[in-house]
């Protein structure tokens, strides 16, 4: 027994008593609960890399689709706003060749742009076709 005090009083010094209670982690739960941290961890870095490669994939795709669905709403724009070119065909088409690639067209007139509130109108001839891309 020891004497814990200047008044002569003693207790006893023994681990996990009333006196001095035992509120730590043993061994085998610091190293349990460190691994499954370190699971987490390596799991949540494997998710993010994987979502950066998959962006990085995908980003050139995107930029081809969004260009292609800007275009196909100003082909769509005129198709919607087509007339006549004359009174016996409606849409002027011509078969051709660009090398070994079939490059057909297409003709028809349309209106052109015109800001919203004017008193006239303007028509254009549009002519669709696919360029090849060298």
């Amino acid at each position: 027994m020891a004497s814990l005090n200047g008044c002569g009083g003693t207790r006893a010094l023994r681990h996990g008593t009333a006196a001095f209670p035992s509120h730590a982690f043993t061994l085998i739960e610091v190293v349990i609960s460190s691994a499954l941290m370190a699971l987490i961890i390596v799991s949540a870095y494997l998710c993010f890399s994987a979502a950066i490669a998959s962006r990085k994939t995908m980003e050139p795709r995107l930029e081809v689709i969004q260009n292609a669905r800007v275009a196909m709403g100003l082909m769509a724009a005129d198709l919607r706003a087509a007339c006549p070119l004359d009174k016996n065909s409606a849409f002027l088409g011509m078969h051709r060749t660009m090398g070994e690639t079939v490059a057909d067209n297409l003709d028809f007139a349309t209106h052109n742009y015109t800001p919203q509130g004017a008193r006239e109108g303007d028509f254009c001839q549009m002519s669709y076709y696919l360029d090849r891309n060298e």
